[in-house]
């Protein structure tokens, strides 16, 4: 075989300019193995070139294709394992749906809005009758106590499911 062409070598301030990044990038390149680098600050510039879009490629997750087969078939394994987990956390009960949530709380801010509108009808009455400032303050905090009282024992039916 005939002896190949000597690869043109370039200061690192040349190789620079050519791929539009600073001399430190390129010294970092090559420290990281990505370009290879010549003697004394010069580097071989079609290889450096070739290892450069390399480089890019992967970044950006272009490699080859059976590289970004096995990447996207491992994305669909891990999304397909995640949902058998979620799926799996819901039969155990440790995972509610988000309707189910947003039905229950809605459920206990209405009961709870209804209790509160009704307590100056239940209370004006009797706090007319109270003897005193404390006696009203008491028929307050005691019909509050009730209110909370009741509505923690109160049970909220679930939303219907969206399985």
């Amino acid at each position: 075989m005939p002896d190949e062409p000597t690869e043109t070598v370039v200061s690192v301030e040349k190789l620079a300019r050519t791929l539009d990044l600073s001399a430190r990038q390129i010294q970092n390149l090559a420290a990281d193995g990505i370009i290879p680098k010549g003697n004394r600050g010069e580097y071989p510039l079609i290889r450096s070139i070739h290892g450069y879009i390399r480089y890019l490629k992967n970044e950006k997750g272009g490699g080859n294709l059976a590289d970004a087969f096995n990447r996207a078939k491992t994305r669909d394994m891990n999304a397909k394992a995640h949902l058998n987990e979620m799926k799996l956390r819901r039969q155990r009960g440790e995972l509610i749906a988000a309707s189910e949530v947003r039905h229950t709380w809605q459920t206990i801010t209405e009961l709870f809005r209804d209790r509160l509108l009704t307590m100056p009808d239940r209370l004006a009455p009797r706090i007319m009758g109270a003897r005193s400032r404390q006696d009203a303050k008491a028929l307050i905090q005691e019909e509050i106590r009730q209110t909370l009282e009741t509505l923690s024992r109160t049970e909220i039916e679930n939303a219907p499911s969206c399985d």
